[in-house]
């Protein structure tokens, strides 16, 4: 009776359930989810993947039991609706740790493509009735997932780690369809062809997306970047840094400005954060704008950054002769894919503005 009232209750607000817990579990996510390296959150994308997986296989036992007069398929709805709610999990959590990984310019195909999933999940659940449709959601899910995963657990990051977990989801892939073949062999058989071509689609799209710097570099993430007069270090993990008073109106402008005499240099400071235990090369590329060129690479000054600190490893580069006009940092790994940027207007003047001392 009450499991009637609550089902009843479900299907007339579904959308509005549905929309409120996207909207609940976006930003609790964004909250939450502090550091990728995190175990307890690792345990929490497993979860969302291992509940999906128990799902779908439910949904397809209750299928079949349905055809032969079984008497489950009551259970079919809830089931969909755990798939949603799973899904919408991870998702969220994707969006969550890749957006934060990377630079939105450089990224936004892949980022729109998490968001598109994450959106589109609230009207999907008439698909996770098909095979074929949840078990391709599914692999994007856990590609997705093993992307950062694999890393963090080795501790290195190279284009090899990538390949490797994109290895390690097809084989974990072909495992599960292994194992759902014991149970349900007619049903794979039927959509064997259809899956095939499915995985084989995505997991090209998500190798070309990572060769052409696409993808974010997660692990990786900026947590700060600066530019300034000078840079003194203090501490191996603390710098005091000289800088201008940004006028009022400042915030309106997408860049700071920074006043530099003749032959004074300029100076960036950024903090990227990584795993505990990697250590990875990231490059300062500064970039000048030019009218009729676009952005020109001025200078590639590569840094190392060191994993395990919360508010990312500092390092600083300096460049000379900086030209009046548009400049741009870059933040980028030894691949070219870009973890964030800064954008200053540099002005020539004859004297010194007024600088403050702070500590980063």
């Amino acid at each position: 009776m009450y499991l009637h009232r609550i089902t009843h209750i479900l299907e007339k607000y579904e959308r509005h359930i549905s929309s409120g817990m996207l909207v609940f579990g976006f930003i609790f996510d964004s909250l939450t989810l502090t550091r990728i390296d995190r175990s307890r959150d690792h345990i929490i994308l497993g979860t969302y993947l291992l509940v999906s997986l128990l799902c779908i296989f439910f949904v397809n036992l209750f299928e079949i039991r349905r055809e032969r007069g079984g008497f489950l398929e009551k259970a079919q709805p809830w089931l969909l609706f755990a798939i949603q709610f799973s899904f919408g999990g991870l998702f969220s959590n994707f969006v969550v740790l890749y957006a934060r990984s990377s630079s939105f310019l450089a990224s936004w195909p892949f980022l729109v493509l998490l968001l598109g999933l994450l959106i589109g999940n609230e009207f999907f659940k008439k698909h996770y009735a098909r095979f074929t449709f949840h078990m391709s959601i599914f692999f994007i899910a856990l590609f997705s997932f093993l992307i950062f995963f694999i890393p963090v657990v080795l501790r290195e990051m190279s284009g090899s780690i990538f390949f490797l977990s994109g290895l390690t989801t097809l084989i974990l892939f072909s495992l599960v369809m292994y194992g759902l073949s014991k149970f349900f062999p007619e049903r794979i058989a039927e959509s064997k062809r259809a899956l095939v071509f499915s995985i084989g689609i995505i997991f090209i799209l998500v190798n070309v997306l990572y060769v052409t710097n696409i993808i974010p570099p997660i692990p990786l993430s900026l947590k700060d970047i600066g530019v300034f007069h000078s840079i003194y270090k203090k501490s191996s993990t603390e710098f005091i840094v000289l800088a201008e008073e940004q006028k009022g109106y400042a915030f309106l402008r997408s860049y700071d400005t920074v006043s530099l005499k003749e032959g004074e240099p300029a100076y960036v400071l950024s903090a990227v954060f990584a795993p505990t235990g990697l250590s990875v090369n990231v490059v300062h590329n500064w970039q000048y704008y030019d009218e009729k060129a676009g952005w020109i690479s001025m200078a590639k000054i590569p840094l190392t950054i060191i994993g395990g600190r919360e508010g990312g490893y500092r390092v600083y580069s300096k460049k000379e002769n900086v030209a009046s006009g548009l400049w741009r940092v870059s933040v980028e790994t030894e691949r070219g894919q870009v973890i964030g940027s800064l954008k200053f207007l540099v002005e020539r003047v004859k004297d010194s503005p007024a600088l403050e001392s702070s500590l980063r």
